[in-house]
């Protein structure tokens, strides 16, 4: 396609995105990349085959990608970042699942801020257009992980429950840190990004959410804890929490440092009661 023809198309088709609805835009978006693509190759076509022109098309190249996605996370503003747009087949939802493990994996070695979307895209095995599909921003995808991270955690925590039931305070806090430790040790992303700015409304919910699951585990200690205990503790565990979640790549002392952690809590409701 020549050149003109390919920027005569994609003059044609911005003016379209910004009118458009959500599906529609996300179907004229990936025909403005494909378009963005064809008109590179054709500059690339027009340009010498020294370095310095291969370096000048994909400089082009990334440009384009970049300015478009900008473009389309401003268009889908209203969507919620922990909310990201969400696959409707099987082969859909298992590319996303393929996205955020990859993504997960960068953020542990290397960071969020170090990770780009580029990396996660070619670990995943996926093109970056499809990346950007599902998740319009790094922060998105990030909180998506965290959220699901979150209700892992909160799946497991309410599986403790029944569990705790007339257990003394004590063990209580033993099957508690239990569950927490096996947590932390297997989802090192959680650790990764829990610091992540982000919606603080979302996190709010989460942490209220965590503090009445907590609360409700010391609530059925027999025999019961004084007034309020349970519900201080449900403050102070999950602060606790977060000197081991510090730890990121340092098995053996986040390993001691919950265990001692543990055992100064347990000796503490032992002394109370």
């Amino acid at each position: 396609m020549p050149r003109n023809t390919a920027g005569r198309l994609i003059s044609r088709i911005e003016p379209l995105m910004a009118a458009a609805s959500m599906p529609s835009v996300v179907l004229l978006r990936t025909i403005h990349l494909w378009l963005c693509g064809l008109l590179s190759a054709a500059v690339f076509m027009m340009v010498t085959s020294n370095s310095a022109g291969a370096v000048a098309v994909s400089a082009i190249y990334e440009d384009s990608l970049r300015f478009g996605n900008m473009r389309m996370a401003s268009e889908k503003a209203r969507v919620s970042a922990t909310n990201p747009r969400a696959p409707q087949q099987k082969r859909g939802r298992e590319r996303v699942a393929a996205l955020m493990a990859s993504a997960a994996a960068l953020f542990v070695e290397k960071g969020f801020d170090a990770t780009t979307m580029t990396e996660i895209a070619a670990r995943a095995g996926a093109a970056i257009g499809t990346l950007y599909l599902f998740f319009p921003t790094k922060e998105a995808l990030a909180q998506a992980i965290l959220a699901e991270n979150a209700e892992t955690l909160s799946t497991q925590l309410d599986a403790l429950q029944e569990q705790a039931r007339g257990l003394a305070p004590a063990a209580i806090a033993d099957a508690l840190f239990e569950v927490l430790g096996r947590f932390v040790a297997t989802h090192p992303v959680y650790s990764a990004l829990l610091d992540l700015p982000g919606d603080d409304g979302w996190r709010r919910k989460m942490r209220a959410r965590r503090r009445d699951q907590i609360a409700a585990l010391f609530a059925q200690a027999e025999p019961p804890l004084p007034a309020g205990q349970a519900e201080r503790l449900a403050v102070i565990v999950p602060q606790l929490m977060r000197i081991p979640l510090a730890l990121v790549g340092e098995k053996r002392l986040r390993d001691g440092v919950l265990e001692e952690l543990r055992l100064m809590l347990a000796r503490h409701l032992e002394d109370s009661a």
